[in-house]
């Protein structure tokens, strides 16, 4: 089963712990995600907050391109 990192800053960032994720069709576990915890959130929110002016800043159109 495929082990998924959490991306922080652009970055694989490895938790202590995993979960596995179910699918509630089948009940079986097809992925495991990194089990994130309170230092993981600052850290993806200081992030964000410094990412947040040059974003602001992006034409619409570039933005349309760089979610799809």
């Amino acid at each position: 089963m495929q082990v998924f990192d959490m991306i922080i800053n652009g970055q694989p960032v490895k938790a202590d712990s995993t979960f596995e994720v179910i699918n509630p069709a089948t009940g079986e576990a097809f992925a495991c995600v990194q089990a994130g915890n309170a230092g993981h959130v600052d850290q993806a929110v200081a992030a964000a907050r410094a990412a947040f002016h040059d974003w602001s800043r992006t034409p619409d159109a570039r933005r349309k391109d760089l979610l799809h």
